[in-house]
C-alpha cells in the first residue's frame, strides 16, 4: 500500500515547495516570481539583515529552505536551523567563522538564541560583512522583513493536493472530514499540525482500499 503522505518525513522543511496562492497566475509561477524578488533583494548591497516572518506553521521553514537552494547559486550558503531543545548548537558557530562578505547565513528559529547570542550573530555579521536572513514568528527590529507568510484555504488546498499526487485519497474527502474540521479548530492557521493529524485519516483510508482489494 502507499507510503503516507502526512508523515513526518514528508512534511520537513524542503521536502516540498513553497506554495504561493495567487489569482493572476498559477501557482508554480507565482512562487517562482516570489523566489526571484526576494533573492533580487537579498543580493542587493544592503541592508545585509533579512527574516522571513508569521506564524507557526505557516511554511516559514519551508519557503527558507526552498531560497537557500536557489541562493546558493549565487553566493556560498549555510543554513543552520535551531529547536528549542537545541537553541545554540555548535554548527551555529562553526559557520560564523566561516562567513565572509560574500557569504549568506540563514537561521531558522532566530528566536530560539539567547539575547546575548543575538547581540553576538549580529556583531559576527557586521564585521563579517555577510548576510543573515532569519525566520522569525514576528517582525524584529534591525531586520528587514523580506515575505510575511500567511495560512489560508487555498494554500491548505495546494499543499494537500500536492501531498496526495498520484493516490486514491482525495483533498476533498480529507476537508470534508471529521479530522480536518477537528484539526482546524484545535490548530487554527498551523498548517504543519493540521497535516500532522491527518497522518491517521490516511491510515483509515489505506486500511479500507487495502479490504477492498482483497474482496476483490
Amino acid at each position: 500500500m502507499a507510503s503516507n503522505p502526512f508523515a513526518s518525513r514528508y512534511l520537513q522543511p524542503g521536502q516540498m515547495p513553497y506554495f504561493v496562492a495567487s489569482e493572476s497566475i498559477d501557482s508554480a509561477n507565482a512562487t517562482s516570481k516570489l523566489y526571484n524578488l526576494i533573492i533580487a533583494e537579498i543580493l542587493a548591497a544592503s541592508p545585509k539583515r533579512f527574516a522571513i516572518v508569521g506564524p507557526h506553521g505557516t511554511g516559514k521553514s519551508t519557503l527558507l529552505c526552498n531560497l537557500i537552494s536557489h541562493l546558493q547559486q549565487h553566493r556560498n550558503c549555510h543554513l543552520v536551523r535551531l529547536t528549542a531543545s537545541n537553541a545554540c548548537p555548535d554548527s551555529l558557530w562553526k559557520c560564523c567563522r566561516l562567513l565572509d562578505h560574500q557569504s549568506i547565513l540563514a537561521i531558522d528559529g532566530f528566536e530560539q538564541l539567547r539575547t546575548w547570542n543575538r547581540l553576538f550573530l549580529r556583531y559576527i555579521q557586521f564585521r563579517k560583512k555577510s548576510v543573515l536572513l532569519i525566520t522569525a514568528h514576528r517582525k524584529l527590529a534591525q531586520f528587514r522583513t523580506v515575505y510575511e507568510t500567511v495560512s489560508s484555504p487555498v494554500i491548505d488546498e495546494l499543499v494537500v493536493e500536492a501531498l496526495l499526487a498520484g493516490r486514491s485519497q482525495k483533498a476533498e474527502e480529507l476537508f470534508c472530514s471529521r479530522t480536518w474540521i477537528d484539526a482546524k479548530k484545535n490548530h487554527g492557521s498551523n498548517l504543519r499540525e493540521c497535516l500532522f493529524d491527518a497522518y491517521d485519516w490516511f491510515e483509515s483510508h489505506n486500511e479500507i482500499d487495502r479490504v477492498t482489494s482483497e474482496n476483490h
